[in-house]
């Protein structure tokens, strides 16, 4: 009986608590042979019936409790590692510290991010608030120098200091 096809145990049938309802018995053909199965992965006529794990989920959380290195207010071990493990994050939120909010940083209290934090692209973690602007442009640079009154437009002194800037006349 196997698990793949609606037949089995969800215990170990040799276990005398297992209430399967059909337990493996020791089974024998009619012509004698042995076909009891003895946990080695290889069927009489050779087969190999190892099983083949399926690819592992996609990781879809990631904690951020930069890579380890910081804990709730009772120090080690109380990390994101400690908050993830099932049966932990009742926790949560019970020891934050200033650096460590286990509801922002560990997946384990619905925290986390939804990519690698020590990805480079990744942004989680940083400062969200505050966006990047663009680069300005070296024009836009030079301009913002030379208006020393930032009226948003250059008089005759801040022309003249930039030519002269510009030229090699300072």
């Amino acid at each position: 009986m196997c698990c793949e096809c609606d037949g089995g145990c969800d215990c170990d049938p040799n276990d005398a608590m297992c209430t399967c309802p059909n337990p493996i018995p020791d089974e024998v053909t009619p012509d004698g042979d042995d076909v009891t199965p003895d946990g080695d992965d290889v069927t009489p006529d050779g087969d190999d019936v190892t099983p083949v794990p399926g690819p592992d989920p996609a990781q879809t959380c990631w904690s951020n409790d930069a890579n380890g290195t910081l804990f709730d207010r009772d120090g080690s071990p109380y990390n994101c590692s400690y908050y993830d493990t099932p049966g932990n994050e009742g926790g949560c939120g019970q020891y934050d510290d200033d650096d460590f909010i286990a509801n922002d940083l560990c997946c384990g209290c619905d925290g986390g991010c939804a990519c690698d934090p020590n990805d480079v692209a990744c942004a989680c973690g940083g400062d969200d608030d505050q966006p990047v602007p663009d680069p300005e442009e070296p024009h836009v640079v030079e301009f913002n120098l030379r208006n020393l009154d930032g009226d948003m437009a250059l008089n005759a002194t801040e022309l003249e200091q930039w030519w002269n800037a510009t030229h090699g006349n300072d």
